[in-house]
């Protein structure tokens, strides 16, 4: 198949995400999955697509909670997406090891995303992303990837119990303290 044509069903999915909030439970048990088999798009651009499509679902799933006054039942999109959290992380952590800086700063846009929608939802992942982040912060990477990996940083510490992290912030703060 295209790329052309892959990209084009990428904005056909998200249109249809946006415009059908009543059907997230449906979104998330066929669109999530084979969204997140597609983050390991070979084409740049079709990726970053697909990424934005997912957060897209990402959006419409907090809005949608949000208008639900927070309600979860066993079958809550919520739940459906906590589900799918390992295999999300699984896919995108090798996504954080891509030489593209595009396909970088999708992946941790994606995660702020994820984070402002299910709070601590990584908390058992936390190691996986310590080489990504370290990578963004890099003194030779650009001013885009360094300020995407800091504001995931953040929002990471954020939304998670200082426990999570205390194996991790000698190795987290140095980099901090040495952006310029």
């Amino acid at each position: 198949m295209s790329w052309k044509v892959r990209r084009a069903s990428a904005k056909c999915l998200s249109a249809i995400i946006l415009t059908r909030p009543e059907m997230l439970k449906r979104f998330y048990a066929q669109i999530a999955p084979a969204l997140i088999s597609r983050f390991r798009e070979r084409e740049e651009t079709v990726k970053i697509d697909v990424f934005n499509t997912f957060v897209d679902l990402l959006r419409q799933t907090k809005l949608v909670v949000t208008k639900s006054s927070g309600i979860q039942t066993k079958d809550s999109p919520l739940e459906n997406l906590r589900e799918l959290v390992p295999k999300i992380v699984s896919v995108i952590t090798k996504q954080l090891k891509q030489k593209s800086v595009k396909t970088r700063v999708g992946v941790f846009g994606l995660l702020k995303e994820l984070l402002l929608v299910l709070n601590g939802a990584l908390a058992d992942h936390v190691p996986a992303f310590i080489p990504g982040i370290e990578a963004a912060l890099e003194k030779n990477t650009t001013g885009n990837l360094k300020i995407d990996g800091l504001s995931f940083l953040r929002i990471l510490l954020a939304t998670h119990p200082e426990e999570v992290f205390q194996n991790h912030i000698k190795v987290l703060s140095t980099p901090v303290l040495c952006v310029d």
